[in-house]
């Protein structure tokens, strides 16, 4: 059998497809055609040997998006532990890559329990559902929408936009000299730039509680072990040394989930900004712990990233989850913070490929201050917890029945 030509250099790419082989091969090249027309750099490969493989490993390290197009059974037979689209798929789960599910059969979805093992947490994805020729524009711009590097293309487009004017502009005024320098003037500008690396993602946060002692309203400190009760109240602030993305979860002593940041059901409310404070309730509020279920612990999450596991938290209403399936979400996140803790963190980086530099220092954090009930106020300052990728706070209590 003739030797694969060798592959030319590693570009810069939006996203990667795959799909399995023969069954995907036809809707895999309609979406890399519609997305190329949109203006995504698409990488797509067929993983038809170890090089091919390989190859794909390591662009999806580098790529923010992977989709992958799921025929009839084309999870099923991936059962095998060395067959490449099941390791393609383990590797994007496992360097976060924010991977979509495209599913060719619109009544069709992914089961946990049928998919192979180490693949699981597909399941927990939001898929597109592709209907040939009638559904065919839906689809496409619903993918197009949920893929993180969407929000790249329009700087692209200008970028585009005004090399081609600059060229024109030198080709005019230039002429002579401008057939020997604009070649080497384009290559210089067009050649992909390293993006800066990134200091460590601190989070500055503080908790403030109240409860009603002796007909009085008392103010207390929540601290890791602090003794709670129904009835107690509780608000947290905290703020990012970066812009990214924050969420507040609390966990009931039934491990019952409620969030208290962002605000449930307000998509897109998770961004947040360097050195703001922000409240947890938002609004004023304050989270009262309920007599019968108590509380377990608080979790504030924050990174350069979003997390799609703690989106799905916020954005689809408690009835449409089930508690455990709501748990499952909590954990998943929490077990795969790349936070210096949790998951493995040998080669940090962000979805943009930029790295984390250990020995740059965060940002400092501000300090805070709230208003108590009887009209005092109670001043904290605010501790830091720095990670790599994202930080966690965690604030785990103790329930005292009173």
């Amino acid at each position: 059998m003739p030797r694969r030509p060798p592959a030319p250099p590693a570009t810069e790419h939006d996203v990667v497809v795959c799909c399995r082989q023969p069954s995907g091969l036809e809707l895999a090249g309609t979406v890399v055609d519609d997305l190329a027309g949109r203006g995504f750099r698409v990488f797509f490969e067929p993983l038809e040997d170890d090089e091919a493989l390989h190859r794909s490993l390591r662009v999806v390290e580098e790529t923010p998006d992977l989709i992958v197009v799921v025929t009839p059974g084309a999870l099923d037979a991936g059962r095998d532990p060395g067959d490449p689209l099941r390791r393609l798929l383990a590797h994007g789960l496992a360097t976060e890559r924010n991977i979509v599910p495209l599913l060719a059969a619109p009544e069709g979805e992914l089961r946990a329990q049928e998919l192979p093992p180490g693949l699981e947490p597909l399941a927990r994805l939001l898929p597109v559902s592709y209907l040939e020729g009638v559904g065919h524009n839906a689809a496409m711009s619903t993918l197009a929408h949920r893929l993180s590097s969407e929000t790249g293309l329009d700087d692209r487009r200008v970028e585009r936009r005004f090399k081609r004017w600059l060229l024109g502009a030198f080709a005019v005024l230039l002429v002579g000299f401008a057939l020997q320098t604009v070649p080497l003037l384009i290559k210089a500008w067009t050649r992909p730039r390293p993006k800066p690396p990134l200091a460590p993602f601190a989070l500055y946060w503080a908790g403030f509680g109240q409860r009603v002692e002796a007909g009085r309203s008392i103010s207390f400190d929540p601290a890791p072990g602090t003794r709670v009760s129904g009835g107690d109240q509780l608000r947290f602030v905290f703020s990012p040394s970066a812009d990214g993305f924050a969420y507040v979860v609390a966990r009931d002593a039934r491990g019952g989930i409620a969030v208290l940041f962002p605000p449930e059901g307000l998509a897109g409310a998770s961004r947040v900004k360097a050195g703001q404070v922000y409240e947890a309730p938002a609004g004023g509020e304050w989270f009262a712990v309920d007599g019968r279920a108590g509380l377990d612990a608080v979790y504030v999450v924050a990174g350069y990233d979003p997390y799609q596991n703690l989106e799905e938290l916020v954005e689809r209403p408690e009835m449409e989850l089930t508690p455990a399936d709501r748990r499952d979400l909590l954990n998943s996140t929490l077990s795969a913070l790349v936070d210096g803790r949790h998951a493995p963190s040998d080669r940090a980086r962000t979805r943009t490929s930029q790295t984390i530099d250990r020995t740059l220092p965060p940002a400092p954090g501000p300090a805070a201050s709230h208003a108590l009930a009887d009209g005092g106020r109670a001043e904290r300052p605010l501790k830091r917890e720095t990670g790599l990728v994202s930080a966690l706070a965690e604030l785990r209590v103790r329930l005292d029945a009173r």
